[in-house]
């Protein structure tokens, strides 16, 4: 790890990370599981890896907006 970049910043891109693989394999994994439960052939899991996609994206987005340039979060609270 750098030196310069503190630990508690490693910590929140890493979990950013993990969260956007999570949400995209649920979503994606619940698609599949429709497709099969319904009997499609694969109508469910692509629509699953879209709106995973998305969802991760606003996420992570979401996160990158509550840190400012300096490192330190605009809102001074919790993550929600």
């Amino acid at each position: 790890m750098p030196k310069d970049v503190p630990r508690q910043d490693w910590m929140r891109f890493t979990t950013a990370g993990v969260e956007f693989v999570v949400i995209l394999c649920l979503l994606t994994g619940g698609g599949v599981l429709l497709d099969r439960w319904l009997g499609t052939r694969f109508v469910f899991t692509v629509v699953g890896v879209f709106c995973g996609f998305a969802a991760a994206m606003y996420r992570l987005v979401k996160q990158a907006r509550s840190i400012s340039p300096g490192g330190k979060r605009r809102d001074g609270g919790a993550e929600d």
